[in-house]
């Protein structure tokens, strides 16, 4: 069973509800895979999983650190299926915390995963077998793709606690 990680918010174009359908439609199930959702929808959006599927999709709503819950699981997988994401924190959060993603090619999934292949999905809609291959694949090199995006993240943050002290400092005047 794949621990496939969702963190954000719940909408339409964050892909939740395309990702949801695909992953219960009759060929989704043959993926094995498990769906962790953290985030919240906007008011009278909820993602509605059916009885059926409640133990294939899990909805932990809105979390302080989803993180600690994320790293009890075995060798997650965190998905950013976006339409658009200029920035991607979520895809830069799960490198942070050494977890390999998967992710639709938005501006902000390809600035930062483009170097590491196997992360990409070829399209904003990608068919379930490109989905599953791309999962499996990182499953099989689980701790190499680990050690790769935890250090390319290090590559888009090098702020030591003397310069972020500096900034507080500085904005809270």
């Amino acid at each position: 069973m794949i621990d496939l990680v969702y963190v954000g918010r719940i909408s339409s174009e964050k892909g939740v509800y395309s990702l949801v359908d695909k992953l219960l439609s009759p060929v989704g199930y043959s993926i094995d895979v498990k769906l962790h959702v953290f985030g919240e929808a906007a008011k009278g959006h909820n993602l509605e999983i059916p009885d059926s599927a409640s133990d294939l999709v899990i909805c932990y709503g809105w979390m302080d650190n989803p993180w600690k819950v994320i790293a009890s699981l075995d060798r997650p997988i965190s998905i950013n299926f976006s339409r658009f994401e200029s920035m991607g924190f979520s895809i830069f959060e799960s490198m942070q915390h050494a977890i390999p993603i998967v992710a639709t090619p938005t501006q902000g999934a390809v600035s930062f995963l483009a170097e590491i292949p196997g992360l990409l999905f070829s399209s904003l809609d990608p068919p379930l077998n490109e989905i599953s291959f791309l999962l499996h694949g990182i499953l099989r090199n689980y701790e190499a793709y680990s050690v790769r995006v935890k250090n390319l993240s290090h590559k888009y943050i090098t702020v030591d606690e003397a310069s972020l002290s500096l900034w507080v400092n500085l904005l809270s005047q």
